[in-house]
């Protein structure tokens, strides 16, 4: 057909012809777009909670103190169970008391983010003694003089039994702490869990 020979009412109709057939399209176009935007919007918030819980997984602070051999503020990069804080604390002392921690401590609890857990020591270590203190103790008036204590407060000791507190004994009097391992029966052990309830 020669468009040179089309009427005007021919090019009217063909104007409203093509003209919804554009409207469609670009409603068409306009509604992927708009779903494009949203996927892409509903990604990137998908992403940003995925980095928020990666943040607070990596970041948890939790505090032990008390009768476990290394108290301190430890930064854990996953959920962990009350004992296995314990373990990572280097374990419980020879002054933990088993039957408060089994009785008010849940050891299979997860440690919460910023918790702070306490090992409670006994309140007497063994023989009626109350002059033992757990690690944590810093005055020395409660601890056992190796040069000046009765044979009944060296028994108390941990690790050290009779025949052990009578050898400390005979070997008196003693320069430094560090002497005690010339003793024998003290072994590098028995010293460390010694080192510090004792003094001169």
């Amino acid at each position: 057909m020669d468009i040179k020979n089309i009427s005007k009412k021919q090019r009217i109709l063909i104007a409203l012809g093509v003209i919804p057939i554009l409207l469609i399209g670009l409603y068409f176009a306009n509604g992927q777009g708009h779903n494009l935007d949203f996927s892409s919007s509903e990604k990137s918030s998908s992403i940003q909670k995925a980095n928020e819980d990666m943040v607070n997984e990596d970041f948890r602070y939790v505090e032990i103190t008390g009768q476990v051999l290394s108290p301190g503020v430890y930064e854990i990069s996953r959920s962990l169970m009350v004992i296995e804080l314990i373990e990572l604390a280097g374990g419980l002392t020879e002054f933990a008391d088993l039957e408060t921690v089994h009785k008010d401590i849940s050891l299979s609890g997860i440690v919460e983010d910023r918790q702070k857990i306490y090992i409670p020591a006994l309140p007497d270590y063994k023989n009626g003694s109350k002059n033992i203190v757990g690690p944590m103790g810093s005055d020395n008036s409660s601890k056992i003089n190796i040069n000046t204590a009765t044979l009944e407060q060296l028994d108390a000791l941990p690790d050290i039994g009779p025949s052990t507190a009578n050898k400390i004994i005979s070997a008196r009097p003693y320069k430094t702490i560090e002497d005690l391992k010339n003793v024998e029966g003290i072994g590098e052990k028995t010293y460390n869990n010694l080192i510090s309830v004792i003094t001169l």
